[in-house]
């Protein structure tokens, strides 16, 4: 009997492994279509597809390059208008392993989107190198947002990307990141690190990030269950909106850190769209 039970425990230990470390991070890849309501954007902006790729954090080998152009597809195939990178593109600690540059150029090139790619820094890009990835994102035609912001023109309308610095590992200024868009201009805002959602400036009203990877390992009807430094729980991997104003994205990623491994928390791929919303205050 006693032989059974520890077959049994043998087993299902075997399993929630290869679940964890192979079947999630590997075989899924969950596409999340998101549509929202922001005051301030000009109309038929919902008809413009926006794709959110956060926390590749790809490496070397085959399974990675399997796993990047899997990636690569499943965003082609959307067909977005705009992408954004949300920082965390390969993995960057010393005990971690990242490609090489000319393959890293490779993969960023063959993401396909309409009016721009557009990416800000994360806390892995300080430890690998923020010059080496700021080279090849401009090689891989990917507008690298640092402390800046750009006007993205489109047919649906333009609006303005703003992003500060990796606030965990870099100098960030939301001054710098804001100057001189207009007051009414229709803004979406980029952090790699949603710990600072309740600094963000008034005039914000909408917010993507990303690092959390949703907790990476979460339970059902409970969520994450793994503690994300200064960012509040209800935050990791949720849409929320924050002091009844700002709306908050956060993403759950594509990849994983330190521990290879995801749970109930598949890899995420977010197609957003933006309905425009007339009134000053959300309820």
């Amino acid at each position: 009997m006693r032989r059974r039970y520890t077959i049994a425990i043998t087993l299902a230990i075997l399993f929630f492994w290869i679940w964890a470390v192979v079947v999630e991070p590997y075989g899924m890849l969950v596409v999340k279509e998101q549509t929202v309501k922001v005051k301030d954007f000009p109309e038929n902006f919902e008809k413009l597809k926006i794709a959110v790729v956060s926390d590749i954090h790809v490496g070397r080998g085959f399974w990675e390059s399997w796993r990047m152009k899997r990636i690569i597809r499943a965003v082609n195939r959307q067909n977005p208008d705009v992408i954004i990178f949300l920082g965390d593109y390969t993995n960057g600690y010393p005990f971690q392993t990242s490609p090489s540059d000319a393959d890293l150029i490779a993969y960023f090139s063959a993401f396909n989107a309409k009016y721009g790619k557009f990416g800000i820094y994360g806390n892995h890009e300080y430890v690998g190198g923020p010059a080496r990835m700021a080279k090849i994102l401009a090689a891989s035609g990917v507008e690298l947002l640092n402390n800046s912001n750009a006007l993205v023109k489109t047919p649906y309308g333009s609006f303005y990307l703003a992003a500060i610095a990796d606030p965990q590992t870099m100098d960030y200024s939301y001054g710098a990141a804001l100057n001189g868009i207009p007051d009414e201009a229709p803004l979406i805002f980029l952090t790699h690190d949603p710990a600072v959602l309740r600094e963000i400036p008034q005039r914000v009203n909408i917010v993507l990030s990303g690092h959390t990877h949703g907790g990476q390992f979460r339970l059902p009807w409970i969520g994450n269950i793994m503690p994300i430094r200064h960012t509040q729980r209800k935050y990791v991997g949720q849409t929320q909106y924050y002091d009844g104003r700002l709306l908050s994205i956060n993403s759950k990623g594509l990849g994983t850190s330190r521990i290879p491994a995801r749970f109930f928390c598949p890899p995420e791929l977010t197609i957003l769209r933006i309905v425009p919303k007339k009134i000053k205050e959300y309820k």
